[in-house]
């Protein structure tokens, strides 16, 4: 019987070798991944896009907790307002996990935070040309009468070259693709506001979505 054991051991430790090899270049791979997709800086997103305009003064901050459930390695949370109308928008670009980022979507956060649902969230193609991103849009409001509050928002993840909210068919590539970027914005509207075509966040988007692709491709290629 000793041949035959001195083979199960040989056996045996190829196979774990071979576990460990498989396991070593699935991490090398994922570590590759991370490096090829370098993440810009959210901090150089620019201040002025088109005719949208931000200030220091604009800047906010989000709950530590928060970032870390979302697992966020870095955001910003800013407000930009159009010089020709006076309209303003929030907006909220974050990077991190793809895993853990893709898990915070709007119909989750704002109920969290006593908004609900008006209506259902309808898809919108954001810009012109090869440069169109997929985002949803959607209605939340709080309170009622005199405190209403009216929320419109539009949100999106760039994820494996894409810009959609909807991750399911890039779910299996979080492994090459383990980072993501995700924008949201939102734009305070009144009752009876005609929302869709013609919406002014959307002309913010797009000039935003149209920033954050240059980049990406610019550090790419550097």
């Amino acid at each position: 019987m000793r041949p035959f054991g001195g083979w199960t051991i040989c056996v045996c430790a190829l196979l774990l070798a071979s576990g460990a090899t498989r396991v070593w270049n699935d991490r090398h791979r994922q570590a590759k991944a991370v490096e090829g997709e370098r993440r810009i800086t959210l901090a150089d997103l620019p201040k002025v896009l088109g005719v949208w305009r931000s200030d220091d003064q604009s800047e906010d901050t989000l709950e530590p907790e928060i970032i870390r459930i979302a697992g966020c390695d870095e955001y910003i949370l800013r407000s930009y307002v159009n010089e020709q109308t006076g309209v303003k928008v929030l907006a909220l670009v974050l990077t991190g996990r793809s895993d853990l980022l893709s898990q915070h979507t709007p119909e989750f956060c704002y109920p969290a935070t006593g908004y609900r649902l008006v209506g259902d969230p309808t898809s919108r193609m954001i810009g012109a040309g090869p440069n169109l991103a997929r985002f949803w849009e959607a209605l939340y409001v709080r309170g009622r009468g005199a405190t209403e509050e009216r929320q419109h928002v539009h949100f999106s993840f760039l994820h494996a070259d894409r810009w959609s909210p909807d991750l399911s068919e890039t779910r299996n590539a979080f492994r090459s693709h383990p980072n993501m970027i995700k924008v949201q914005v939102q734009r305070r509207v009144i009752e009876r506001e005609k929302l869709g075509s013609g919406d002014p966040a959307e002309d913010f988007l797009a000039e935003l979505v149209a920033e954050i692709d240059r980049r990406v491709k610019a550090r790419r290629a550097g």
